[in-house]
């Protein structure tokens, strides 16, 4: 099975020393499941973890925010998005016309709806076992707790 982590739950995996997200990297590091990752994942991972505030807690681990990349860059089967969506930037005086915004919003929103059909087979057995509580991290106060396809579904719309 394949799994991606975001980046909350790689920082969470990192800095605490208990918890589902460090069972999860500890899986990924037995290879009970293919961790998958990419470039901008890392890239944004090195961004948070060389932050200020996880400096002290990193350096008391003897850690480094460019070998826990290169750790997860060697764990990881590092794969590169098929289809880039468009991007439609304002310009002043220049307005995109309405059907190509359409049609843009239509390819995104359809390309979110098949990440997150293949983010929930992935997850099933994760989610079933009770590893996966935090594969999906919520900032919503747990109004969704148990229903990351309603959660996903309203950010994707």
């Amino acid at each position: 099975m394949r799994v991606v982590l975001d980046t909350n739950t790689l920082v969470s995996g990192v800095i605490s020393p208990g918890g589902p997200p460090r069972r999860l990297l500890d899986g990924a590091r037995a290879q009970a499941f293919e961790l998958c990752s990419s470039a901008t994942l890392l890239a944004e991972l090195l961004d948070v973890l060389s932050r200020g505030k996880f400096a002290t807690r990193l350096v008391q681990a003897s850690l480094t925010p460019q070998g826990i990349v290169g750790e997860l860059r060697r764990l990881a089967y590092m794969a590169a998005p098929q289809m880039v969506p468009r991007v439609l930037h304002r310009h002043p005086g220049l307005h995109p016309r309405p059907q190509e915004m359409q049609e843009a919003r239509r390819r995104a929103l359809h390309q979110c709806r098949r990440t997150l059909r293949e983010v929930q087979n992935a997850l099933q057995p994760l989610l079933r076992s009770g590893l996966g509580l935090l594969a999906v991290q919520r900032n919503d106060g747990g109004e969704n707790v148990g229903k990351p396809r309603k959660y996903f579904e309203s950010r994707c719309e």
